[in-house]
């Protein structure tokens, strides 16, 4: 989180650096419809196999990132405030051990989480074509994990009664902060980090934040 921090420090930094020496004209979009695509990198927090309590020897690894994507349709009201809602797809993110001892064997699992959202976006002119935008919305969240093994751990699984393919699907808050840059009053480009809390659920698909940095591009109808 401090690294993430002290990038939104510097996203804003740049912001009033870009507002001061911008012109005295602005470019404030009208009230009225508009559609928003965003494509970025996910990151989730992964916690580590406790091997040594199942007293295993082995190795992990971890795959934390991935791309995601959203597509949103939008109303502005105002300069100021606006309402989006549409798709989100976080990713898939993947954990595997390879386990040496006292069996050789394999454990590996997916997941992955996507859901529909409602975002309040507000934003505030720093100067001509630069807005800084905040969003605070919640997002209907479905996350699914997928697990197997392999070699001398095969229908581990199963023998101790565990889903090998768990679902949760529940409501998220999410927020978020960016910057806006309007080419016309109908195309803008964003640059937007948001944050999606506790997906999943700990004892089953496991829980977690995911963490989205993205560029978007929006077309007002």
């Amino acid at each position: 989180m401090i690294k993430n921090q002290s990038l939104l420090m510097a996203l804003l930094a740049t912001a009033l650096s870009v507002g001061a020496h911008a012109q005295e004209t602005q470019l404030q979009p009208v009230a009225g419809w508009y559609g928003a695509a965003n494509a970025g990198q996910s990151k989730v927090k992964i916690d580590d196999l406790d091997l040594a309590s199942l007293d295993l020897t082995g190795s992990e690894a971890k795959d934390e990132t991935d791309t995601a994507w959203r597509l949103a349709i939008g109303y502005q009201f105002n300069p100021y405030f606006a309402v989006e809602g549409g798709y989100v797809d976080f990713g898939k993110f993947k954990q595997e051990a390879v386990i040496s001892a006292p069996v050789s064997g394999s454990f590996s699992g997916d997941i992955e989480a996507r859901g529909w959202f409602v975002d309040a976006v507000g934003s505030y002119p720093l100067g001509a074509k630069v807005a800084v935008l905040g969003r605070l919305g919640t997002v209907r969240s479905t996350t699914k994990t997928s697990f197997s093994t392999g070699g001398g751990l095969s229908g581990a699984l199963a023998a101790a009664g565990i889903d090998a393919s768990p679902s949760q699907s529940e409501w998220n808050w999410r927020y978020g902060l960016g910057l806006q840059f309007d080419f016309t009053r109908s195309l803008a480009l964003r640059l937007e980090y948001d944050q999606t809390r506790n997906l999943g659920k700990e004892d089953t698909t496991g829980e977690g934040n995911i963490d989205v940095w993205s560029l978007g591009v929006v077309l007002r109808f």
